[in-house]
């Protein structure tokens, strides 16, 4: 029976070591993930105003070098 206490104690330590483990680990896993969900909307923000940009560009090279469309 002492033993059987004693194995039980020692088995409930090994899992709450376990638990402590894994906690730790998955909490550095969700700031992991907290940083990336802000790098990927910084990334998506650059994305879209390079878009912007590019979409304009055609105009803006006409408008700087004078080209002007002919006259119907």
């Amino acid at each position: 029976m002492a033993l059987l206490i004693q194995n039980q104690a020692s088995f409930l330590s090994q899992m709450l070591e376990m638990n402590r483990v894994s906690s730790e680990r998955f909490a550095r896993i969700e700031e992991r993930l907290g940083r990336l969900e802000q790098n990927m909307e910084t990334i998506l923000r650059v994305l879209s105003e390079h878009a912007r940009i590019m979409q304009a560009l055609p105009e803006a090279i006409r408008d700087k070098i004078g080209f002007k469309p002919p006259k119907t």
